[in-house]
């Protein structure tokens, strides 16, 4: 019989979508949804970008998001958890992070005697923009969960520094949508004419879109660079563009999520500068189409997806210079932009979505009987004091 999982989650995304539908169509696991919104006005996404038919069992919430938090990432306060866990009744509760989803997920939990896991994807790089109290009230959660799920190396890395114990984290990788990938793969064969780079994200400050312009008029005709997304930097970037008579940069806006990887097959490498990314989900996109990367230091994929010395190369974060060099020699280097590319292909192949699907099942499994485990000797210690 399948466990069945209650998943706290803050608003649908794009990219976890295929996890989630293949843990449902696998059945080894029962995925129950509870989204604490339809979607979130401070990411600057179009309400199109958030899904709203699920493969799988799902619920909104109500919820309100902190307007005045000055950070990277959102604070959501959701209302209606217990209510919703109890109409669902899990064998395991899974939230995301270490905030009221989480706190509200552990409350349920602790009066019905369900496992409680959380899922994180903060690293020892991302975690620099909270204040000591949070990072110690993360640890403090992390270390008394029955079970901790990374979704990357460096975000593994980061709890067991907390003192979470090794068999209690698993890592199963930001999910992203291969299949439709694997359909646009290929090696990229450098063409003649200038370097075709392209970066995916909103145009807000800690995904440094300001470096690859700078990128493009140091480098001139040996690029050409597309930024795709929206967000409220592209008025000042464009109008940077103009007024530096920057000519080899291309605003492309939105593009929806299922165009992405035809988008990508006129592209010869993908740059993602950030300067705060815990993960980076587009890379495993960009990867699975084979493309080479160049990526920052404050990436939370490399490692995983970014892997240095094949299909990557890392630069400092906010390093302009650095980024404009590795484009240029790349721009000159057509045997390595393909050398990059195949192995990006090949990182793809060493980790599919379905080790992360198996990886989660064997997490909750070991979560609940490790539960089961633990009330049985409470209860067999009891007998024997009593009993004596």
């Amino acid at each position: 019989m399948a466990l069945r999982l209650a998943l706290l989650l803050p608003v649908p995304v794009p990219y976890r979508e295929p996890l989630l539908a293949l843990l449902a169509e696998r059945g080894r696991v029962e995925p129950h949804v509870l989204y604490a919104r339809s979607h979130q006005h401070s990411w600057q996404q179009p309400r199109a970008w958030f899904p709203s038919d699920h493969p799988y069992r799902a619920l909104t919430l109500r919820s309100f998001e902190i307007a005045w938090r000055r950070r990277p990432t959102p604070l959501l306060v959701p209302h209606g958890v217990g209510k919703a866990l109890d109409a669902v009744e899990p064998d395991c509760v899974l939230s995301s992070e270490f905030g009221p989803l989480t706190w509200a997920a552990i409350a349920w939990a602790r009066r019905r005697g369900r496992p409680w896991m959380v899922l994180t994807e903060v690293t020892r790089a991302s975690e620099r923009v909270l204040p000591s109290w949070q990072r110690r009230l993360q640890r403090l959660i992390a270390r008394r969960a029955d079970s901790v799920v990374a979704v990357s190396g460096q975000a593994r890395a980061r709890l067991l520094a907390a003192g979470v114990a090794n068999e209690r984290v698993a890592v199963v990788l930001q999910p992203a949508d291969l299949a439709s990938c694997a359909r646009h793969a290929r090696v990229r064969a450098r063409a003649e004419g200038p370097l075709r780079v392209v970066s995916v994200g909103r145009l807000v400050p800690e995904k440094r879109p300001d470096l690859l312009l700078a990128a493009a008029a140091r480098l001139g005709g040996a690029v050409a660079v597309t930024l795709v997304g929206e967000g409220p930097l592209r008025s000042e970037l464009e109008a940077r563009a103009r007024a530096q008579r920057i000519g080899n940069i291309t605003f492309a806006g939105f593009v929806a999520p299922s165009d992405l990887p035809r988008f990508f097959a006129d592209h010869d490498v993908f740059a993602l500068p950030s300067s705060f990314e815990p993960f980076g989900a587009v890379l495993r996109e960009a990867a699975a189409c084979g493309m080479p990367l160049v990526v920052s230091d404050a990436v939370g994929a490399v490692g995983d997806i970014a892997v240095p010395g094949r299909n990557a190369i890392v630069v400092p974060a906010g390093d302009a210079e650095a980024l404009a060099r590795v484009l240029s020699t790349l721009a000159g280097d057509p045997a390595r932009v393909e050398a990059l590319s195949r192995e990006s292909l090949a990182v793809t192949a060493e980790r599919s979505l379905e080790r992360d699907a198996e990886e989660l099942e064997a997490a909750v499994a070991r979560a609940v009987s490790g539960r089961h485990a633990r009330r049985v000797h409470r209860h067999r210690s009891a007998a024997a004091r009593s009993s004596g």
